[in-house]
């Protein structure tokens, strides 16, 4: 029995040892691991600090980046900018050079003509514009587009819009006063070389107001003289309301200059090229109004039809689509290209104006 009780308290006096081993082994474990722990976190709130600087430093070169790029967009924006000037700068001293070099120069009387209507020549464009021009030979099945394609070079003239080439093309056909389906091989014609051309205008900008005045003063007169000379047999109700209403255009037609303009409200809106009376005939000078108007008017005169007729003058004289072919070329009345006595057509349906003819 006493055997027993030895053994039995040798044996729990091992399990206390051991449970107190194994405690502390547990507890040196956890702290351990605390130590771990808080060593994690440590770790974990550093990483975070430097990830928030790397981000402020790179929000920081981010902004410093876009301030730069759109600094360099100022930048290219002024350098094309310069760069067109220089581009328009060289075209214009390579196109002079050009036209020396092949003695092809502006308003040379001598060895150029314009459908042999050398008089014409220095008379539709002035000195200060004369360097956006020179003169080109019309060759084989060629047409303005073409010849402009010459001049301008392919380059540069594949590099216009669409909306410049047709400006391009009309100017042309405005200041040679020729129309393009009349274009033949052998001719010499004005050519724009640059699109500095485009703001050419062979008339004033802007009416004085003394002329306003005059034309006013005048319409009035005409008015007056039309219808209380000439009553029925010449007027009609249409007549009296238009010519009661206020107008708003004037039509100016140069006989010098074979061309035309339509200022509104004194202010200049559209020109183009007319064909007036040649040597045998003549196309009045003066203070006219729009009379009558006919669509398809036909003379049996001379046997031919008017189309947008506009009458000015109870003589027989109107402004009419008509062939253009460089020069005067009528027997009186004033021939126009169709889109442009187009125009003038549209504006007599609607009010009565002065028509004024200088030499």
């Amino acid at each position: 029995m006493k055997y027993k009780r030895e053994i039995f308290t040798t044996l729990l006096s091992f399990m206390f040892i051991f449970n107190a081993f194994y405690s502390y082994k547990i507890y040196s474990e956890y702290k351990k691991f605390n130590q771990e722990k808080n060593n994690f976190y440590s770790w974990q709130e550093s990483v975070e600090k430097q990830i928030l600087k790397q981000e402020k430093e790179i929000q920081k070169n981010f902004l410093e980046i876009k301030k730069e790029k759109e600094k360099i967009k100022e930048e290219w924006k002024e350098l094309k900018t310069y760069k067109e000037k220089i581009a328009i700068r060289e075209e214009k001293i390579n196109r002079e050079q050009n036209w020396i070099k092949n003695k092809i120069w502006y308003f040379d009387k001598k060895s150029h003509k314009i459908l042999d209507d050398e008089k014409y020549l220095d008379i539709v464009i002035d000195e200060k514009n004369k360097q956006f021009f020179a003169i080109a030979p019309v060759k084989n099945n060629d047409n303005y587009a073409k010849i402009l394609k010459t001049v301008f070079g392919y380059k540069n003239w594949n590099n216009l819009s669409k909306e410049e080439k047709e400006k391009l093309i009309d100017l042309t056909e405005k200041i040679n006063r020729l129309d393009r389906k009349y274009l033949r091989k052998g001719m010499k014609i004005i050519v724009p070389y640059t699109k500095l051309a485009l703001d050419y205008s062979p008339f004033e900008k802007e009416l004085k107001i003394n002329f306003l005045k005059i034309a006013d003063n005048e319409r009035d007169k005409k008015i007056k003289y039309f219808w209380n000379d000439f009553g029925d047999d010449f007027g009609n109700k249409f007549f009296q309301e238009k010519s009661q209403k206020p107008y708003n255009h004037i039509l100016l037609i140069s006989l010098k200059k074979q061309l035309f303009g339509i200022y509104k409200n004194g202010i200049l809106s559209y020109w183009g090229p007319v064909s007036t009376s040649d040597s045998e005939h003549k196309t009045p000078t003066g203070f006219f109004i729009n009379l009558w108007q006919h669509p398809n008017w036909y003379s049996k005169k001379y046997e031919a039809e008017m189309k947008n007729a506009v009458n000015f003058d109870p003589d027989g004289y109107f402004t009419h689509t008509g062939a253009l072919l460089g020069g005067p070329r009528s027997h009186g009345c004033v021939r126009m290209l169709d889109k442009d006595s187009k125009k003038v057509y549209d504006i007599a349906l609607n009010e009565i104006f002065p028509i004024i003819i200088i030499k």
